[in-house]
């Protein structure tokens, strides 16, 4: 939780940063400055979550926390390869950026399969493979980068802090809202339930995939000034999204009873059930991702912020007021509905820079 939340942003400050760059211009200097901004964030987030592990740990999970330290550590080397490669989103090099997101990706399996083959599966060996692969990750920063890393910086790290706020507290405030529903099934529902709901997430998290990749473009659409955006456009695009993923939420919940079983096993099938409750807040989810995606990259995050912090009001409230008569179900049910929420609120705000568009254009 704390590896994006601690980011503060970087990627998209990044992304933003190097999309206003002319297409021939030279970005050593912006690679520069996120390897820099992600190494502090880094040293940053790792100080906490070492705390936390050393503090924050029940008693009877204490013994856990010096592998928890170790997996904290490499996270400077995370946050440093995913800054850097918020340029290559700004300047548009998505085969680049893809290929490597999935070679990072990789690197984690990989060593892990190869430890079983050397029968090295204790606890240890495989912190030790995650550290690993991060190390492996880092090296990837490497590519596109002309000249050396030690040089000027496009801009500083306060600079970049303090003229991007809104995306670093639009990372935060989207971190929990999409962590919100665990801690509360963590308080109102039993260990079977937790269970059930943790495994039905990632089931429910595929319809965001389509539309996360849709927002890096988005995102880079919303950062060029020469390419507004207009009404008809926003609601061809609320008209399409909604369509995608009504579709997808559709096949997904034919499929999800016959997938479980095959995927998790058959002592799993309580969570089909709750991957059917939280299938309209992971389509609404992935929609907010790719609409917010372009008021970010217009430099307005306070849109997206609002709203998801009217939707975690709205998910806290509803939840405890229809907990009563639901049960368990209030929680997904009162997701979906701060999501919805949150997206219309987005919605509106997108309609509104289309009017400025127009009035600029005047």
């Amino acid at each position: 939780m704390f590896l994006y939340m601690g980011l503060l942003g970087s990627a998209d400050i990044f992304a933003r940063l190097a999309a206003k760059l002319p297409a021939s211009a030279d970005d050593a200097a912006a690679r520069r400055a996120a390897m820099r901004y992600g190494l502090t964030t880094g040293i940053v987030t790792a100080a906490v979550c070492v705390l936390l592990a050393w503090f924050a740990l029940p008693v009877d999970k204490r013994y856990l926390a010096p592998l928890a330290s170790l997996v904290a550590l490499p996270l400077p080397l995370q946050h440093i390869r995913l800054a850097v490669q918020g340029v290559d989103h700004g300047r548009g090099y998505f085969y680049r950026l893809s290929s490597l997101r999935a070679a990072a990706a990789a690197f984690f399996p990989l060593l892990l399969l190869g430890m079983w083959l050397v029968e090295w599966n204790d606890l240890r060996d495989v912190t030790w493979a995650f550290v690993g692969s991060c190390v492996a990750g880092l090296l990837l920063c490497q590519v596109g980068m002309r000249g050396s890393w030690f040089g000027p910086t496009q801009q500083s790290v306060l600079e970049s802090l303090s003229e991007n706020r809104g995306l670093a507290i639009s990372q935060i405030s989207a971190e929990l809202l999409d962590r919100a529903d665990l801690f509360l099934i963590m308080f109102l529902g039993t260990l079977t339930d937790q269970g059930f709901y943790t495994s039905a997430i990632p089931i429910a998290s595929t319809m965001i995939i389509v539309p996360n990749a849709l927002a890096l473009f988005s995102f880079r659409h919303g950062a060029d000034p020469n390419t507004p955006l207009t009404a008809a456009g926003v609601t061809r695009f609320i008209a399409l999204m909604f369509a995608g993923q009504i579709a997808t939420g559709c096949l997904l919940a034919f499929v999800i009873p016959y997938a479980v079983p095959i995927l998790y096993s058959q002592a799993f099938t309580g969570t089909v059930m709750f991957a059917w409750y939280l299938l309209p807040s992971g389509g609404l989810r992935g929609m907010l991702m790719t609409a917010d995606g372009y008021l970010r990259g217009r430099g307005m995050s306070t849109p997206g912020i609002t709203g998801r912090i009217v939707a975690l009001v709205i998910l806290i409230g509803l939840t405890f007021a229809l907990q009563p008569r639901m049960g368990i179900w209030s929680i997904p049910v009162a997701l979906a509905a701060g999501q919805f929420v949150c997206l219309v609120i987005v919605f509106f705000a997108m309609y509104r820079q289309t009017q400025a568009n127009s009035q600029n254009k005047v």
